[in-house]
């Protein structure tokens, strides 16, 4: 109950801010902070999966575009290499949904790559995957398995994995405020 307290009394932009890190949507983080004050988290958790549900494809594609592509290793090195302490919890946010592709195989990593850049050209948005637990070679064979989808699949397929990937990012988020 403390951390719905805590996000209830943010000031509106510190609650937004807090809800752009777990998904790179304004529109949509202001709408939910225009909601307060919630009940429970539950309630909040809620409100964010149906605001995420209800956001238009545009919205989508900007959230989905605030990701790294999975294996491209410099890219996540160079975007999350500065000091600054936003950076460094996007570093420990990257390292934990993305570690186990920074010591996969070269191969591995290598076939990743080029299959992003396949799925990007193809579906105009990056393979948008939750990875946290999954191997380099795990996520490979998930991109794989969803290439040859429609482009309306792909969107669906892409707005769960976002869903999953903000879940994770606000719990934290809500255990950090307690």
């Amino acid at each position: 109950m403390q951390s719905i307290t805590a996000f209830n009394t943010l000031d509106s932009a510190a609650a937004v801010e807090l809800l752009t890190t777990c998904l790179a949507a304004p529109a949509w983080a202001e709408n939910i902070v225009a909601m307060r004050p919630f009940e429970t988290s539950e309630q909040l958790i809620k409100a964010c999966q149906d605001g995420w549900w209800a956001c238009s494809e545009a919205e989508k594609l900007h959230a989905f575009a605030a990701h790294p592509r999975i294996g491209d290793v410099e890219l996540l090195r160079a975007k999350y290499a500065s000091n600054t302490p936003a950076a460094q919890e996007k570093q420990g946010l990257a390292t934990a949904e993305q570690g186990q592709v920074l010591g996969a195989d070269d191969a591995v990593i290598t076939e990743l790559a080029a299959q992003n850049n396949r799925y990007f050209d193809q579906f105009g948005f990056i393979f948008i995957v939750f990875a946290t637990g999954k191997s380099a070679a795990e996520m490979l064979d998930l991109l794989n398995a969803r290439i040859n989808n429609t482009p309306e699949q792909e969107l669906h397929n892409a707005t769960v994995e976002q869903e999953k990937i903000m879940l994770l990012r606000l719990n934290n988020s809500l255990q950090t405020l307690a």
